[in-house]
């Protein structure tokens, strides 16, 4: 399963695409994230719906250095020669 996520909420102080990278490591998620501007962020996902919704349940806590208001999902076709969950 892959997922493409919009997520909006407060980016600017940086963190976010790493957390989300170290929560990718933690699930075995491939795919990345990219800080689209300082209120949006986007991430594609790929691996097991379990592993996904649980990374972004995690991930939606946010935590001293960024917080999200919002998260938008789409299933979107998978990318076969994707190796690992890289920052853009």
């Amino acid at each position: 399963m892959r997922v493409k996520v919009i997520c909006t909420g407060n980016f600017k102080d940086g963190g976010a695409r790493y957390v989300a990278q170290r929560l990718a490591l933690k699930n075995s998620i491939k795919g990345f994230a990219k800080k689209e501007n300082e209120s949006t962020m986007s991430l594609e996902l790929q691996g097991d719906e379990t592993s996904v919704n649980q990374l972004l349940e995690t991930f939606s806590k946010g935590n001293a250095f960024y917080s999200v208001e919002t998260i938008e999902k789409e299933l979107i076709d998978e990318v076969s020669t994707e190796k690992f969950f890289s920052i853009k």
